[in-house]
C-alpha cells in the first residue's frame, strides 16, 4: 500500500502527481507575482503620499523658522529706530536700559549691545563687553550697511562671561542693524546674540507634534539640530540626499543612511534674501520606511499567505481532475510497453472522442500496423548501407567525408594510399592536410565559396601527401545538407593525376619540339631566301665581270657593277650581324648592364648617327625628350632599339617628312617615335615583331631591309623587362612606343616623432628612385612589414609600445625579413640606462642592426650609410659578349 501511494504521489513516475503539482506551483507563482506587483504599486503610492506629506511639513517648518528669525530681526530694527537710541545726547545708561528691557521681553537673547561707528561697544546688557573693540566681528562689519543675520556659531566672547555661569561652550545666532542718529548719520551698530536653544525648542515642539524627526542644516551643510552629529558636515551621513538638496528647491527622497536604516525624507532648502530675512537653512523631515510603509508590508504578507492557501486548494482539485485524465493514458501506456517489448499483437485501447488521449490511442494502434512495414524497409536500407560501404572501401578514387567544420570523419583505402594518412592519423584533422600552403589562399577561398553557395566544386589543384610531396590531383567536393538546407558534411573525391600529368607533359614536350622545329624551318626558309638574293646578285655580276673581255664594258658601267656588288655584300653582312645578335640574345650570351642614364643624351646620340641618312632623304628629326628624364635599363641595348626605330622611320618617310621623338605626358617611362611615313597595313601589324613571319617591305627610296630588326628590338625590350608596341594607319604614319619599367627602392622609417621622420627623408631624398613608408612605433612598423617588404629599414631605438631593440629582434627572427639591412638611430649612443651595462650601440648591434647613427651627426653620415647598405639598382656587367 505504501509503495503504491508513494508511486502515485511521486511526480517523477506519476503524471497525475505532476499535473497536481504543476497546478499548485502555478497558483503559488501567480499569487507571488500578484503580491509583488500589488506591493510595488502600493509601495509607490505610499512613498509618494508619505514623501509629499513630509515635504509639506518641511516647507511649513521652513516658513515657521524664517518667520521666527524675521520677528527677532524686526525687534532689533525697532529698537534701533527708537529716538532714545538715535539721540546722541541720551545717556548710555538709558540706552542700556532699553536693551535690557528688550532682553527681558525675549528671554532667549543672550546679549544685546550698541557700538560706536568704530566698533567699540558703548552699551551692553549687564554692562558686558562694554569698551571692547568688536570691529572685526562679522555682525559689525556686515551690520554697518544693512540688517545682518548670522548663522549658528560658538559663543567665543560670552563663553567666559557671567551670562554663562557654567563656563561651557554654547551656540548663538547673530542679529545686527545699523543705527543712524537724528541727522541720519551713521553712529554705530546695534547687535544681539540669540541663544540657539530657542531654535531647538521651536523645532522640538513641531517634532513632538508630528512624531517625526526634524533635522536643520546650515547653508554650509552643517548639522544644526536633530542629529547627534551636531555642527559636522551632513554629506557623509546621507550622500544621495546631500547631493539632491545641494541643487536647492524642495521634494522628497528615499535612501539608506549610514546608520544602517532606510529613511524617506522630505526637504526644503531655504533661501537668503537681500534684506537678510532668511539664513538659507535646509529643513529635513524624515521617517523610517519600516514605519512609514508598515501597512503596505502587512498587505503584501496577507496576499502571499492567501496565495499559499489557494495553491494547496487548487493542488487538491488538480489531483482529482488529473485522475480522470490519466486513467486512459495508463491503459495506452501499458499497451505501448507491450508493443515495445516485441508483442506486436497487442492492440492499443482506442477511446471515444477527439481529444489528445483519443488521438494518442489511435496513433499507437496505427503505429503497430506500420511497424512491421518499417522493419522491412529498415532491413532493406541496412542492406543498401552495407553495399554503399563496400563501394566506399573498394573505390579506386580517394574519398574523404568531413563534418560541417571540414574535420575528417572517414577516408577510404584509396584515399589513404594517395595521401599517405591512415584513418587514425586523419580523424578529426582538417581537410586542409591534403591541401598544401603553396597554393594561393585566394584559390582555396574561391573553392569553399563555390561549395557553400552552389553545393559543389571540381577542378585540378595541387595536393599534398603525408611525406610532404606535392602532386597534381583532380578534386570533386560536394556539400551534404539536412532537410533545412544547412550543411552537415562535405564529401571529397580525389584522383591522383601524377601519371596522367607525366604522360601529358611528355606529349606536350613532343608537340613543343615539333612546333619549334617547324618554326625553325620556317625561319630558316625566310632567312635563306634573304641570304640567297644578295649572293645570287653578286654571283651574276661576277660572271658579267668575268666576261668583260668580250663585252668591252665601259669604265662607268664597271663602277656601277662594283657599287651594286658592294651594296649586296653590305646587306648580307648586316643580315648576318642581326642573325648573330639574335642568336646571342636567345642563348643568353648578351648580358644586361642596367643603370640610370640620361634619356635625352642617349637618344640625341642615336639621332646624330642618323643625321646623314635623314639629310639624304630630306627628313627632319626632332628630339623632344625633356632634360633630366632618367630611365633605368641597359643604355647600349636601349640605344640599339631607338636607332633601329629611327632608321625604320627614315626608311618609310617621304621627302620632307618629319620624325618626333617624345615622352608622352601621362607616363615619362615611355618613349614614342612618331613619323609621317607611309604607315603599316592592319593585317601586317599583328606579325610585325614575329621572327617566323616575313614583314619586310621596300622603303620609299627603294631601301631594302632584313625584316629581322623589329623582332630583334622586341626581344631586347623583353630581356630588359620592357615592351614595344605600335600604332599605325596607311598614309598617316606610325608611332612606336618603347616602355621601360619603373624602378623604385623602398625605405621603411620607424620613429614616433613626425619631425624626425621628415628629417631622415630630407637627408636621403637626393637618392634616385626612392620610396618611403613610415611607422609611428615598433608595433606599427611590424604591421607595415606584413603589407610591404622594404629594401632598407631606418629605426629609432627609444619608442613607446615596442621599442627599437625589440623591433630589430622581431625582424631578424622572421625568415622572410631577416636579410633586410637595418640602420638604428638614437639620441644617446655612448651609454645605456644602466651606466655599468652595455651601451645603446652594443645593444642595437646585438639585436641585429647593421649600423647605428647618432641623431646629432645624421646630416653628415646617414646618406653614406644608406648608400652602403641599400641594394644597388644596377644589375649585370657592362660588356656585351660575342
Amino acid at each position: 500500500m505504501s509503495s503504491w501511494l508513494s508511486s502515485q504521489l511521486n511526480p517523477i513516475v506519476s503524471l497525475r502527481a505532476r499535473i497536481a503539482l504543476a497546478i499548485g506551483l502555478l497558483t503559488a507563482t501567480l499569487a507571488a507575482v500578484l503580491a509583488i506587483i500589488s506591493a510595488n504599486i502600493s509601495l509607490g503610492m505610499s512613498e509618494r503620499q508619505v514623501g509629499e506629506s513630509l515635504n509639506i511639513l518641511a516647507h511649513s517648518l521652513s516658513d515657521t523658522t524664517e518667520m521666527a528669525i524675521g520677528e527677532r530681526l524686526r525687534e532689533i530694527k525697532l529698537s534701533a529706530t527708537r529716538k532714545l537710541m538715535r539721540d546722541r545726547e541720551v545717556p548710555l545708561e538709558e540706552k542700556r536700559r532699553i536693551l535690557e528691557d528688550t532682553q527681558s521681553a525675549f528671554k532667549s537673547y543672550a546679549w544685546l549691545g550698541l557700538t560706536d561707528k568704530n566698533g567699540v561697544c558703548v552699551a551692553g546688557t549687564g554692562e558686558y563687553l562694554e569698551g571692547v573693540d568688536l570691529s572685526l566681528l562679522p555682525w559689525f562689519i556686515q551690520g554697518r550697511s544693512k540688517p545682518f543675520l548670522g548663522d549658528a556659531h560658538e559663543a567665543m566672547l560670552l563663553a567666559e562671561q557671567p551670562p554663562n555661569p557654567s563656563g561651557e561652550m554654547f551656540y548663538l545666532l547673530d542679529v545686527a542693524v545699523p543705527v543712524f542718529d537724528l541727522n541720519d548719520e551713521f553712529m554705530g551698530v546695534l547687535g544681539a546674540y540669540i541663544r540657539w536653544e530657542w531654535m531647538e525648542s521651536l523645532i522640538k515642539t513641531i517634532d513632538d507634534k508630528y512624531d517625526v524627526e526634524i533635522i536643520l542644516l546650515s547653508d554650509k551643510g552643517l548639522v544644526l539640530t536633530g542629529l547627534p552629529q551636531l555642527h559636522t558636515p551632513f554629506a557623509p551621513l546621507a550622500p544621495k540626499t546631500a547631493s539632491i538638496i545641494g541643487k536647492g528647491g524642495h521634494g522628497y527622497i528615499t535612501e539608506k543612511w549610514t546608520d544602517g536604516k532606510e529613511y524617506i525624507t522630505g526637504y526644503t532648502v531655504g533661501r537668503r534674501y537681500p534684506n537678510a530675512q532668511g539664513l538659507g537653512w535646509t529643513i529635513l523631515v524624515r521617517d523610517t520606511t519600516a514605519r512609514a510603509f508598515a501597512s503596505t508590508y502587512v498587505t503584501q504578507r496577507t496576499i502571499i499567505a492567501l496565495g499559499a492557501v489557494l495553491s494547496v486548494l487548487f493542488s487538491i482539485i488538480g489531483w482529482i481532475i488529473s485522475g480522470r485524465i490519466v486513467k486512459p493514458v495508463v491503459a495506452i501506456t501499458t499497451a505501448a510497453e507491450a508493443i515495445a517489448n516485441g508483442d506486436l499483437s497487442t492492440e492499443s485501447p482506442v477511446t471515444g472522442g477527439r481529444d489528445e488521449i483519443a488521438r494518442l490511442g489511435y496513433s499507437i494502434s496505427l503505429m503497430t500496423h506500420n511497424l512491421v512495414g518499417e522493419i522491412t524497409i529498415r532491413r532493406f536500407a541496412e542492406e543498401q548501407l552495407r553495399l554503399s560501404e563496400k563501394v566506399f572501401e573498394n573505390s579506386r578514387e580517394g574519398i574523404i567525408i568531413t563534418d560541417e567544420n571540414r574535420r575528417i570523419l572517414r577516408i577510404n583505402k584509396a584515399c589513404s594510399s594517395i595521401i599517405g594518412y591512415d584513418l587514425p592519423d586523419a580523424a578529426n584533422v582538417s581537410f586542409e592536410i591534403a591541401l598544401p600552403v603553396t597554393q594561393q589562399q585566394d584559390f582555396y577561398a574561391n573553392v569553399w565559396h563555390s561549395v557553400k553557395n552552389f553545393g559543389h566544386w571540381q577542378g585540378e589543384l595541387f595536393s599534398k601527401r603525408k611525406s610532404g610531396e606535392i602532386f597534381p590531383a583532380w578534386l570533386i567536393i560536394n556539400s551534404i545538407t539536412d532537410e533545412n538546407g544547412i550543411i552537415t558534411n562535405y564529401l571529397g573525391i580525389f584522383s591522383d593525376l601524377t601519371e596522367v600529368k607525366r604522360s601529358l607533359e611528355a606529349q606536350m614536350a613532343r608537340e613543343v619540339a615539333e612546333n619549334s622545329n617547324a618554326l625553325k624551318d620556317k625561319f630558316l626558309n625566310i632567312v635563306s631566301h634573304d641570304l640567297r638574293s644578295p649572293l645570287a646578285g653578286v654571283s651574276s655580276l661576277l660572271e658579267m665581270m668575268g666576261a668583260d673581255a668580250g663585252l668591252n664594258l665601259a669604265e662607268q658601267t664597271r663602277r656601277q657593277i662594283v657599287e651594286r656588288m658592294r651594296n649586296s655584300v653590305k646587306s648580307l653582312l648586316k643580315l648576318i650581324d642581326t642573325l648573330l645578335d639574335i642568336g646571342r640574345l636567345k642563348s643568353g650570351k648578351i648580358t644586361l648592364n642596367q643603370a640610370f642614364f640620361n634619356a635625352r643624351e642617349v637618344i640625341g646620340y642615336c639621332v646624330s648617327n642618323m643625321d646623314a641618312l635623314a639629310e639624304k632623304k630630306v627628313v627632319s628629326i626632332s628630339n623632344e625628350i625633356p632634360e633630366g628624364l632618367r630611365l633605368f635599363c641597359d643604355p647600349a641595348l636601349f640605344g640599339e632599339v631607338i636607332a633601329n626605330l629611327i632608321s625604320n622611320a627614315i626608311k618609310f618617310s617621304q621627302k620632307g617628312g618629319t620624325i618626333h621623338i617624345f615622352a608622352p605626358s601621362e607616363r615619362q617611362s615611355i618613349i614614342a617615335i612618331k613619323d609621317t611615313g607611309v604607315g603599316i597595313a592592319k593585317d601586317t601589324l599583328p606579325n610585325l615583331f614575329k621572327h617566323d613571319v616575313k614583314t619586310s617591305t621596300t622603303g620609299t627610296a627603294g631601301e631594302r631591309g632584313t625584316g629581322l630588326g623589329l623582332p630583334y628590338c622586341h626581344d631586347l625590350m623583353v630581356a630588359m623587362g620592357g615592351t614595344i608596341s605600335v600604332e599605325s594607319e596607311i598614309g598617316k604614319g606610325s608611332v612606336f612606343y618603347v616602355s621601360i619599367p619603373d624602378v623604385e627602392r623602398v625605405i621603411l622609417v620607424v620613429d614616433d616623432q613626425e619631425a624626425q621622420r621628415k628629417i631622415i627623408r630630407e637627408y636621403i631624398s637626393s637618392l634616385e628612385k626612392i620610396g618611403f613608408i613610415e611607422a609611428v612605433d615598433g608595433a606599427n612598423g611590424l604591421q607595415k612589414l606584413i603589407e610591404t617588404r622594404p629594401d632598407l629599414i631606418i629605426t629609432d631605438l627609444q619608442m613607446p609600445r615596442i621599442d627599437g631593440f625589440a623591433f630589430i629582434r622581431a625582424v631578424r627572427q622572421n625568415s622572410n625579413l631577416k636579410n633586410i639591412p637595418i640602420i638604428a638611430v638614437t639620441s644617446v649612443i655612448s651609454s645605456a640606462e644602466n651606466e655599468s651595462g652595455p651601451t645603446c650601440e652594443q645593444l642595437a648591434l646585438e639585436a641585429g642592426a647593421d649600423d647605428i647613427e647618432l641623431k646629432s651627426y645624421m646630416a653628415e653620415n646617414i646618406l653614406a650609410k644608406v648608400q652602403k647598405l641599400l641594394p644597388p639598382l644596377e644589375r649585370g656587367s657592362i660588356s656585351k659578349v660575342g
